[in-house]
């Protein structure tokens, strides 16, 4: 807190009608000047902190810069977390992109096998009527080649 003083007017009244001196003016202006500023050191110093507030002020301020500390800790944390997240999403995305490829060629090599396996079973129908056909090429051959052992037999001589 401070007390405006004004030592030139003061002054100037004091010598005023020749009341006081100029030196006697001086001295009276300059005691006040001096005991003001007294005062005014007096009142500062009641508004001054205690070496006690000082330590509780400080022990605030080691308390939160501990807290901030701790809270800048957790938001780098957070940070490097949300960072490897999104490194683990991107590589999800392109495992499942990978996958989705696996399974469209799987579907196509299924397609592909599904078609070998009608074109066998073709194969196997048509396998299976020139046996039939043989078959029955045989089963008549064999009839012709009984039918000629039965004719050499009823020519031979006994």
């Amino acid at each position: 807190m401070s007390i405006e003083f004004d030592t030139h007017k003061t002054f100037k009244k004091l010598t005023e009608g020749n009341k006081f001196s100029q030196g006697q003016a001086e001295v009276l202006v300059e005691t006040i000047r001096f005991s003001q500023g007294d005062l005014a050191a007096k009142t500062d110093i009641s508004e001054m902190a205690t070496k006690s507030d000082i330590r509780e002020i400080k022990a605030e301020f080691t308390w939160m810069r501990w807290i901030l500390g701790v809270f800048s800790a957790a938001i780098i944390a957070l940070f490097a977390l949300q960072l490897q997240l999104r490194g683990d999403i991107a590589s999800v995305q392109a495992n499942v992109v990978s996958v989705q490829a696996d399974v469209d060629s799987l579907q196509a090599s299924v397609v592909s096998v599904q078609a070998d396996v009608d074109s066998l079973q073709a194969n196997i129908v048509s396998l299976q009527a020139d046996v039939a056909s043989i078959h029955d090429v045989l089963v008549i051959q064999n009839k012709a080649i009984q039918s000629l052992q039965a004719l050499l037999e009823s020519r031979l001589p006994p």
